[in-house]
């Protein structure tokens, strides 16, 4: 008999995974908006199911919310022609996008996560009529990353600028 409970405490146990969504891990975790003690597919299912909501809320905007994202990729802070990776709602940017930061002489390539020179878009919501909130991220390699919240403020003539930039954590 103790042969076979020495067997049973070491056998394999499945894995379990956890996942927050970005934006803050205490405010997410107040939210419900994590998963713990869960098999691989259910996080992955769970995490995908929370993107797609993002998506959804992004696309109710009063205003389209890729006119916020090129304002905020497109302001001058990312050197011309250099390329990155761009991931919006964990997916990839659509063509539209695309070639108008190309216009602007972006180089904006769809990578799947973990490839330095990354920049994410999580979430974005609307603070008021003319004010939206992005939450984004970047990698730029090991020990090499970050999180912002990033307010971004529409002008009477409908272009979008960077009004404040918070630092939720960088590495």
């Amino acid at each position: 008999m103790p042969l076979l409970l020495l067997a049973i405490a070491m056998a394999p146990r499945a894995h379990a995974e956890y996942w927050c969504p970005p934006g803050g891990y205490d405010e997410a975790r107040a939210r419900g908006e994590c998963i713990g003690d869960a098999s691989p597919a259910k996080v992955k299912a769970f995490k995908q199911a929370w993107y797609d909501a993002r998506k959804r809320e992004a696309s109710a905007l009063s205003v389209d919310f890729e006119d916020i994202v090129f304002a905020y990729l497109a302001d001058g802070a990312r050197s011309a022609k250099s390329a990155y990776c761009l991931v919006l709602f964990d997916d990839r940017p659509s063509a539209g996008l695309t070639r108008r930061l190309r216009r602007a002489h972006q180089n904006p390539l769809y990578c799947r996560t973990g490839v330095a020179n990354s920049s994410f878009v999580y979430r974005i919501s609307q603070l008021t009529a003319d004010t939206f909130l992005l939450n984004t991220g970047y990698y730029c390699g090991p020990l090499c990353a970050g999180e912002h919240f990033v307010t971004m403020r529409r002008n009477e003539d409908g272009t979008f600028v960077i009004e404040k930039t918070e630092e939720l954590w960088i590495s």
